[in-house]
Order: C-alpha cells, then sequence, then structure tokens
C-alpha cells in the first residue's frame, strides 16, 4: 500500500510540474506576442505545385518592410519568416502552440483529479468516468482544432500577400491525440463500468 502511495504521490507531482510548464509556455508565449522587435517564424509544410506565382521563391533571410512574410529553404519542409511583425502576426504565428498547451494544461489538471482518488484508494467512481471522457474529448480536440486552427492562422498570416492561395499547412501532426484520445475514452467506459457494478455489489451486501 505504501508503495502505492509513494507511486501515486510521484505521478501527482509529475502531473504538477506538467501544469507549472504549460503556464510558463504560455506565459513565454504572451512575453514574444507583445514584444515589438526581431524577426518572427514558424515551420510549415509547403506544396510548391500550388504556387499562385513565384513571388515565394527561397530566401535565406526575410527582407522588405516590417510584416514581409517569406519562405525560406528550398525543400517542401520551409518556414514561414515574418520581418518585424505587427501585433496580429506575432499572435497568429503563436496561437495554435498556446492552444496547444491550453489543452493539455487543461488534460493534466483534469488528470490530476483522477490520481488523487488513485490515492485514496477508490477510482472506481462515476466521477473518475466523467473525467476520462473530458480528458478523451479534450486530446480529439488537440487532433482536430489546433490543426484547424494553425491551418485558419496561416491563411490569415499569407492574406493579402504575394503568397496568398498557397497551400501551406503547419508542420505539427497531432494525430497521435485522437488515437489516444478515443482509447481514453474506451477507458472511460470501463470506469463507468467498474463504477456500476460496485455499486450494484454493495447494494447487494
Amino acid at each position: 500500500m505504501s508503495r502505492t502511495q509513494t507511486s501515486t504521490r510521484w505521478l501527482e507531482a509529475l502531473l504538477w510540474c506538467g501544469v507549472a510548464f504549460v503556464v510558463l509556455v504560455l506565459a513565454l508565449g504572451v512575453s514574444q506576442i507583445l514584444r515589438s522587435d526581431g524577426v518572427d517564424m514558424r515551420a510549415v509544410w509547403f506544396d510548391p505545385y500550388s504556387t499562385p506565382t513565384q513571388a515565394d521563391a527561397p530566401v535565406t533571410e526575410p527582407s522588405g518592410p516590417p510584416g514581409t512574410v517569406s519562405l525560406v529553404t528550398p525543400n517542401f519542409d520551409r518556414t514561414v519568416m515574418v520581418a518585424q511583425p505587427t501585433l496580429y502576426q506575432r499572435f497568429l504565428l503563436l496561437a495554435p502552440d498556446l492552444l496547444t498547451a491550453l489543452l493539455l494544461g487543461a488534460v493534466a489538471l483534469v488528470f490530476l483529479r483522477v490520481v488523487r482518488t488513485l490515492r485514496a484508494g477508490d477510482p472506481f467512481i462515476p466521477p473518475n468516468a466523467r473525467r476520462f471522457a473530458v480528458i478523451g474529448a479534450l486530446l480529439i480536440g488537440l487532433a482536430v482544432v489546433v490543426p484547424w486552427a494553425e491551418q485558419l492562422a496561416l491563411a490569415q498570416l499569407l492574406s493579402g500577400t504575394p503568397m496568398e492561395g498557397t497551400r501551406i499547412t503547419g508542420r505539427d501532426d497531432f494525430r497521435w491525440a485522437g488515437l489516444v484520445g478515443v482509447g481514453v475514452l474506451a477507458l472511460a467506459e470501463v470506469f463507468r463500468h467498474g463504477a456500476r457494478l460496485r455499486a450494484d455489489t454493495e447494494g447487494l451486501v
């Protein structure tokens, strides 16, 4: 029993570290959005066959007036760079990362509630089934909402530039989150069934 308690405490501490890391990422992201100098960039996948003009020929570094958007490196795997981006452009570049951090932080907080019931030795309760369902929904949302938000942000970033209409997508792949989310939803059903069986058994005693 003491070994289980120790493992649970370590898991709880790890989750709190994850929450603290998310808060740090959010704080750094907000500070980066609010700053007003330098060059910002985001790694993307680029389809050269969808290029509407030759204006996005690869360059080694961004040039032009503030807010100029450029593609660098000559491969399918490129980087969008913005010279002296505006506040709105910095927000568009970082919004997908901030959304990812928020969703993962929410997952950690909900799972923390589950871990506390493990420490109490009573995990098969209806609230845990609901918590696992919430975690599964958050992970599936991560797989669906973040790529959509990144695509929307990139489209807004390229809007009004010579690269408007170019097929550019985010490089991050969140398909793993969807698969894990489906597994967690199945686990929620297991916990719901376990809680129901325990309630039935207690009713017979």
